[in-house]
């Protein structure tokens, strides 16, 4: 599934999404609107195989559909024509009166978005559609859904989302049947380069380990370390006692010590190793780039005099 797929993910039905997904849920067979069911499978060969036919059908239906709203200029005309599709219609008649009523009061904007919906076989989201507290919650149901459907306009909105993660579903279906573990896609078979590398586990290798080492040592002075500190901590509860604010997740405590303090630990230890040595003393600096987030950057001297920093930095050590 794509990887921005989380807002309609979890609404989706798994009859709509192939017996592949529903497998994993412990589901056996397809059923539900859009993919015909299939009642008798004796071996997983044959599921699969039935799975792919019926996933097949489905993005051909989808298909047309996002083609068909390509070809509507305006709001209305798209309306229009997913009201006249297969499933708004039959959603439509097994509803009553009580749908259209509801669309009647509901923006064309938010019509639109509830239609999507059911164009692409999620219906069941809907539920049960009466009185004026269901209307308020479609309508906040069809905002959300507006948001997805701008994010995803190169796919084709909504009903693009939906065509390109059984698009994926398929592939992985197919290549499932095939025996295959992805190493293989449209472009061909992929090839993984290795670069070029002293291997310290081989013998005979002593003398130019150790020439390497020491070089390693010695470009200590020159080296420059970011660390990027970031994200509120309040999904993991880690807020202010008195203020009830998030905290940034690197305050969050690890055996004892935050996990900042630890990062300053570590470069604390290096700092020690290139002011032993004789070496330019290095510098730690804290940058905050937003109300959660902060760049920790060590600079050796010889750094810092070669090339000037940018930007306003406080330095912490």
């Amino acid at each position: 599934m794509a990887a921005g797929a989380g807002p309609l993910a979890a609404g989706l039905d798994r009859g709509k999404m192939g017996g592949a997904a529903m497998r994993c849920a412990g589901v056996g067979r397809l059923s539900g609107p859009g993919l015909p069911g299939v009642e008798s499978m004796t071996t997983d060969e044959e599921l699969m195989e039935a799975d792919e036919i019926a996933l097949v059908d489905e993005l051909e239906r989808l298909e047309a559909v996002r083609a068909g709203l390509g070809r509507m200029g305006s709001r209305r005309e798209k309306v229009e024509f997913l009201q006249a599709s297969e499933l708004c219609t039959a959603f439509r008649k097994r509803m009553g009166p009580a749908f259209q009523g509801l669309l009647c009061n509901l923006p064309e904007d938010a019509v639109l978005m509830l239609l999507c919906l059911i164009a692409i076989g999620q219906e069941h989201v809907l539920g049960q559609i009466e009185g004026p507290v269901h209307q308020t919650e479609l309508e906040q149901l069809a905002e959300d859904l507006a948001h997805i459907e701008q994010f995803y306009d190169s796919l084709g909105g909504i009903v693009g989302y939906q065509l390109k993660t059984l698009e994926l579903i398929l592939t992985g279906l197919q290549g499932e049947r095939r025996g295959e573990d992805g190493r293989e896609n449209g472009m061909g078979a992929i090839e993984c380069l290795e670069p070029s590398f002293l291997d310290l586990s081989q013998e005979g290798n002593g003398e130019e380990i150790s020439h390497v080492v020491m070089e390693g040592i010695k470009s200590l002075p020159f080296f420059a370390e970011i660390y990027a500190i970031g994200g509120a901590g309040d999904r993991l509860g880690l807020v202010d006692p008195s203020t009830g604010e998030p905290l940034p997740s690197a305050l969050l405590r690890y055996c004892g010590r935050t996990m900042l303090d630890g990062l300053i630990r570590d470069v604390q230890n290096k700092i020690f190793t290139t002011e032993s040595a004789k070496w330019p003393a290095n510098r730690l600096w804290l940058e905050p780039v937003s109300q959660y987030s902060w760049h920790a950057t060590i600079f050796s001297s010889t750094v810092l005099n070669r090339r000037p920093l940018s930007g306003q930095r406080v330095p912490a050590l």
